[in-house]
């Protein structure tokens, strides 16, 4: 993906493949924090499942470019998903911890989502 420097700081991409039964056993204790898996729909929680550890792996690739340091998956929480059409939509995601200077505790980010072809896709970008 290319974009302005003017328009984009930093852009995160990820795909996964929907979680199996065995992916979403392991993955889950990992991946959620708090009140997250109130966004697992019981006839899609694979797919809801995959899209959280998606975002969480955009918003690294976005974020950690920036600030040279690393974060887990427990240090950031999906507080908004919408689902504008079947199976794509929008996300937010904010930190649970200060990584740097301009990324304190609470800051928020945006990000897009897809399901495609038995793959979840997502973004998460930083305006310039």
């Amino acid at each position: 993906m290319v974009a302005p420097a003017r328009t984009l700081r930093a852009l995160g991409i990820d795909s996964e493949v929907v979680f199996d039964e065995a992916a979403l056993r392991e993955a889950g204790p990992l991946v959620f924090v708090a009140d997250e898996r109130r966004w697992l729909r019981p006839e899609c929680e694979a797919e809801d499942a995959t899209l959280i550890f998606s975002a969480k792996e955009s918003l690294f690739k976005c974020v950690n470019p920036c600030t040279g340091v690393f974060f887990e998956f427990a240090d950031a929480r999906v507080t908004r998903i919408v689902r504008e059409r079947p199976g794509e939509g929008t996300l937010e995601l904010c930190l649970l911890r200060d990584l740097a200077d301009g990324f304190p505790r609470g800051r928020t980010f945006t990000g897009r989502h897809a399901l495609a072809y038995g793959h979840v896709h997502t973004t998460v970008w930083l305006p310039s």
